[in-house]
């Protein structure tokens, strides 16, 4: 009987230690997303590191901050200070490349090649690599960083090239770090 008085208090002592855990467990971007509530966000400007003139990180900050207010499956409220927000995203521009002719990738077989050979002789092609963290506010926690580079074949001038590639990073760096949002 000894034995098993010891087996009890231990697990008494296990779902105790797991009551305190979870009560002091930091917030998360599940449990902000999850929560069904606007997460408020406040847009730092980035640093640019991109040495390309084209590249404005005032501009670029304007178009995130219109990113997060279209996302449709979690609703963001883009907030002017700090203080008013859930979350802060920061973060360095690192790469921007506009090319008159895309790259060539050799996919499978002759005939990929050919298809791709055919499309970089007509597409244009922007790629950029950022670098994104997330910080919750209040506790200066950093909830998610990471490095999130994309690039676009189309028909483009190199000017609308850097719209078009603000716009993509943009959805692809939301749909990383919040996921897809609320079922």
């Amino acid at each position: 009987m000894k034995g098993g008085k010891w087996a009890y208090a231990a697990i008494a002592l296990i779902f105790m230690c797991q009551a305190v855990c979870l009560a002091a467990r930091e917030n998360t971007l599940s449990d902000l997303v999850n929560s069904g509530k606007p997460i408020k966000v406040f847009v730092k400007e980035f640093d640019n590191e991109t040495n390309d003139a084209m590249i404005k990180p005032d501009i670029f900050k304007v178009e995130l901050e219109k990113a997060f207010s279209n996302r449709k499956s979690v609703i963001f409220q883009v907030v002017k200070h700090p203080v008013e927000s859930d979350v802060q995203v920061s973060g360095i521009l690192k790469k921007f490349q506009y090319l008159d002719r895309a790259p060539l990738k050799a996919g499978p077989g002759a005939g990929g090649i050919l298809l791709d050979a055919a499309a970089s002789a007509t597409h244009n092609y922007a790629e950029m690599e950022a670098y994104f963290t997330i910080t919750d506010t209040k506790t200066s926690q950093v909830l998610w960083s990471d490095l999130v580079n994309v690039y676009k074949k189309k028909v483009m001038t190199p000017q609308d090239s850097v719209g078009v590639i603000y716009d993509k990073i943009s959805r692809i760096f939301l749909s990383k770090s919040f996921g897809k949002g609320k079922n």
